[in-house]
């Protein structure tokens, strides 16, 4: 593992994975922060990180993905039960269609689209982190948009 002033690298079995910009060791970019923290993006390793609901973040609970603390106003979750402690994060997926992953929908994670309470079946997704914070959705699967 290797660090810079502006970037650092992640090495994971002898192959680099990415180069992330931090800012001050945090990767919310955030001056308080006192250690290096290294974070994994989905897809950079062979094992992706998932999100874990609910988190500690600034020690206010988090039941969903959040743009708080980012000045870049991406979507991220804790990786751990407690950011606070330990500093892993992921980002979520905001799809080219709106889709939001992970979304919670009655209080369960998806990490993609379902059919979970579709009267005709039909594969759908939150375009919230948390479905009932806005009650926005859309079919998956190239259909129609929801509501």
């Amino acid at each position: 593992i290797f660090s810079t002033i502006n970037t650092f690298l992640l090495w994971r079995r002898k192959r680099r994975l990415e180069v992330l910009p931090f800012k001050d060791s945090d990767p919310l970019g955030s001056n308080n922060s006192k250690a290096l923290t290294l974070l994994e993006r989905p897809g950079t390793t062979e094992e992706t990180r998932k999100c874990v609901f609910p988190f500690i973040y600034n020690g206010k609970s988090y039941n969903s993905c959040t743009r708080d603390g980012r000045e870049d106003g991406k979507l991220w979750c804790a990786i751990t039960e407690n950011y606070d402690v330990d500093k892993r994060l992921t980002f979520c997926t905001v799809t080219k269609t709106g889709c939001v992953f992970p979304f919670i929908y009655k209080g369960k994670s998806y990490e993609s689209c379902t059919t979970m309470d579709h009267n005709e079946g039909k594969t759908w997704c939150a375009t919230t982190p948390d479905y009932k914070s806005g009650l926005k959705w859309r079919l998956c699967n190239g259909e129609p948009k929801g509501y």
